[in-house]
């Protein structure tokens, strides 16, 4: 599913032909009120996606993919996505090409021949995200405007209490999602993005470059054995802990924390070149297998949408 949740706003001064007000709570399914300083606003759903209206306008947010086809787990592509919103202006009796996406998760659910929890080993740290943690399911980085995340698609599906269909029985499928959460219209340079913007396939085409650029912009741990009979005095022993910990953390971990943190450019280069020694030092095998199939397959995935 390139694109799966939405979070869009349409301001009622840009559709003053309509009282959204008036019109939108009927339409709603689980209708609720509310009063805040005298002023009535409303929220319920339109099948899975979560609808709230007030005087300012309407904001809509939930899982497109759902909406249209019944799950969040099948790859949504361009032509699907503004069948999508058709549908919902239908089913509200509103235009909503000028509604704002202020929030988009944009993704892909991959198949994958080994349990997702054992490709994490080799995602290292990823450039311009301070926060990189793991659990029984889950890798993410965030920072404060967006976050990233790998995890177990079938494990998600089945803690949701989803049934699975039957050509998902037995396989493996990981998710990798980016999530805009402030001003995603930045990352792809535009001033605004707009629900109309969604119904051009060109920026379906950026979707994908942004995947390929999040996932590329993760630093890659190459997992190697180091030969721990090349230690034979204390200097060996200090250059083997070093060794170790560049092998655990990723050769570009340490490149860019010396970027980051060192001042002078002599300094710079001649740290870069003992990481960059030490990164070879005692290695006797590199295993990268299960990272070139993540990757081979996530491209194939791309193409394939």
């Amino acid at each position: 599913m390139l694109l799966d949740s939405v979070n869009i706003f349409l301001l009622q001064e840009l559709v003053p032909e309509y009282d959204l007000v008036a019109m939108i709570p009927e339409r709603l399914e689980r209708r609720t009120s509310h009063v805040r300083d005298e002023h009535v606003s409303y929220s319920g759903y339109i099948d899975n996606l979560y609808c709230s209206v007030r005087k300012q306008g309407l904001n809509i947010k939930g899982s497109l993919s759902k909406f249209i086809l019944g799950n969040n787990y099948t790859n949504l592509g361009s032509e699907a996505c503004a069948h999508a919103f058709e549908i919902l202006s239908n089913r509200l009796s509103i235009p909503l090409l000028k509604a704002k996406l202020t929030q988009i998760d944009i993704g892909l659910t991959i198949e994958c021949e080994h349990a997702p929890t054992r490709y994490f080993k080799y995602l290292g740290s990823s450039k311009y995200f301070k926060s990189r943690s793991v659990n029984n399911t889950t890798l993410s980085y965030s920072n404060t405007s967006r976050s990233k995340l790998f995890y177990d698609k079938i494990k998600e599906l089945k803690k949701r209490g989803s049934p699975l269909p039957e050509d998902l029985i037995g396989k493996q499928f990981v998710r990798f999602e980016t999530r805009y959460r402030k001003c995603p219209n930045k990352y792809f340079k535009r001033n605004g993005l707009l629900v109309n913007d969604l119904l051009h396939s060109s920026l379906f085409e950026e979707f994908k470059s942004n995947v390929l650029y999040e996932f590329n912009s993760i630093n890659r741990i190459r997992h190697t054995t180091l030969d721990t009979t090349l230690v034979n005095k204390a200097s060996d022993f200090k250059n083997f802990i070093a060794a170790d910990a560049i092998a655990k953390h990723g050769l570009p971990y340490y490149l860019n924390l010396i970027e980051d943190t060192m001042l002078d450019s002599q300094n710079r280069t001649r740290a870069k070149a003992y990481c960059k020694d030490l990164a070879s030092s005692f290695v006797t095998d590199v295993q990268t297998d299960l990272y070139d199939e993540l990757s081979s397959k996530l491209h194939a995935s791309l193409s394939a949408i």
